[in-house]
């Protein structure tokens, strides 16, 4: 382990346990462990949903993507992901 992941991490121990918790999902999705955020049975429904939808060319307009974009304030890039496929957003949520 480097110096500077060790320095991180006595960092990480002084935070709370959701803290610490919510950083071990970030660091384990950034190695490609996709465990790390357990999806439910609806979820995964929406997803395939969303996926056959593209499969069959549903995509939302872009023109009602930028009508989103205007009333959207984006927080971060952690809340206000978007999927883009073909030019188009998917009708996925």
């Amino acid at each position: 382990m480097t110096k500077l992941l060790e320095q991180a991490i006595a960092r990480v121990r002084e935070l709370t346990d959701e803290e610490q918790d919510e950083l071990a999902r970030a660091l384990l999705a950034m190695v490609g462990d996709a465990s790390a955020f357990p999806l439910d049975d609806e979820t995964r429904a929406a997803i395939r949903e969303g996926l056959a939808q593209a499969d069959r060319g549903e995509f939302v307009p872009d023109e009602v993507i930028a009508e989103a974009d205007k009333r959207m304030v984006y927080e971060d890039s952690l809340h206000a992901a978007c999927v883009r496929r073909s030019g188009s957003y998917l009708r996925i949520l």
